[in-house]
């Protein structure tokens, strides 16, 4: 059984010829809500994470990258601020993650009391105080994805998102001194990380859930570096270890954003690359803090399409990273759903979709004519 809620302009619906397309149904659930909203008319913005203002680093793999045969040549930040050189081979991955690109960096097993050999190292010094990233780690790699041209003091190391290769996922941020950690298992599966370090000990959010840390060392408020994604510059007495995984986005703030900045942020970037929201926010939200999805008896493997001009955001088709891949193929067993077809995508329509984890249940009755003998 499915139920549509529809809440969009009629402009959308017009020119919207969508595609469900139904991928390997084995085991999929049987409750879909879909929810369309098209929600507002705006004048052009310039484009932030989520609307939010005040990004000061802000690199998105879909805007501002080149590459050549696949190696990555250049990376432009959307704040402005850094220019970045490209050393070694990242590599580009066209449909990294729900059909938006993603950068490879492989360091496995590079020496960590060096640079890392595939980096992408910025030039100028910024004060992070928030961050978020969409990445994921080789499996069992557990290395530092965003770390500092400048060293910092014995063995610690400015950066965020770094690790240490320990078995349980230790995520660390530090600035240079002292550290935080929180310990993430599932780090080999895409997912939105964040950290706060206004306060003492830092925060940090998993998929918009609030994660506890685990150790802190150490009162700090802000961390200066300059930028180097695809591990740290160490001490020789350092354990962490560099970037063995992939990333799609990375947004930092040089203050600390408000609970609903930071929904905000976290939407859009759930929307663009088809994460689930962890269902304790009870809402997905635009840039201009409007829902666009707050079913909760419907929160498993949310997803959708969407446009959201204040965002940067266009997202034209979409499936779950749960049950789908970068480029729509479905997980063996998983029930994919690919919505795509969109002709004219307006600036605050939204296509979302969620299921309530129920039994797969079919019918052969009150199909179209063209479908006799199928299932739905």
């Amino acid at each position: 059984m499915v139920r549509f809620l529809l809440n969009a302009s009629f402009s959308f619906f017009k020119n919207f010829s969508g595609i469900l397309s139904r991928r390997n149904f084995l085991g999929f659930k049987s409750l879909m809500l879909l929810l369309a909203f098209g929600i507002f008319t705006q004048a052009l913005y310039a484009q932030q994470p989520g609307g939010v203002s005040g990004a000061n680093l802000w690199l998105k793999a879909d805007d501002g990258t080149t590459n050549n045969g696949g190696n990555l040549t250049d990376w432009i930040d959307q704040a402005g601020i850094n220019t970045f050189f490209i050393a070694g081979n990242p590599v580009f991955i066209t449909d990294g993650i729900n059909f938006n690109p993603a950068v490879s960096i492989n360091n496995q097993n590079a020496a960590s009391n060096q640079l890392p050999p595939n980096r992408i190292a910025g030039n100028t010094a910024i004060n992070a105080v928030e961050a978020f990233a969409v990445y994921k780690d080789a499996v069992n790699a557990h290395g530092s994805l965003i770390g500092s041209t400048v060293s910092g003091n014995g063995n610690q190391t400015p950066g965020f998102f770094t690790g240490n290769n320990s078995s349980t996922g230790n995520v660390f941020v530090s600035d240079g001194s002292v550290f935080d950690l929180y310990q993430y298992s599932q780090g080999s599966t895409f997912h939105i990380a964040g950290f706060d370090v206004s306060s003492s000990p830092a925060t940090a959010r998993i998929n918009a859930s609030p994660t506890s840390i685990a150790f802190s060392q150490g009162n700090f408020s802000s961390v200066n570096i300059t930028p180097l994604i695809g591990g740290v510059a160490n001490s020789p007495t350092s354990t962490y270890r560099h970037f063995n995984g992939e990333v799609a986005e990375i947004v930092f703030y040089s203050n600390n954003l408000s609970a609903t900045e930071k929904l905000r942020v976290e939407s859009y970037l759930a929307v663009k690359y088809g994460i689930t929201l962890d269902p304790s926010v009870g809402t997905y939200v635009n840039s201009s803090d409007a829902p666009i999805w707050s079913d909760t008896n419907y929160w498993n493997d949310v997803f959708g399409i969407g446009r959201d001009d204040a965002s940067g955001l266009n997202q034209t088709q979409s499936n779950s990273i749960n049950t789908g891949s970068g480029n729509g193929n479905p997980q063996s067993g998983k029930g994919n759903i690919l919505i795509g077809g969109a002709n004219s995508l307006g600036n605050g329509d939204y296509l979302m979709i969620g299921h309530d984890n129920g039994a797969l249940t079919e019918q052969t009755t009150d199909l179209p004519a063209s479908l006799v003998g199928k299932a739905r």
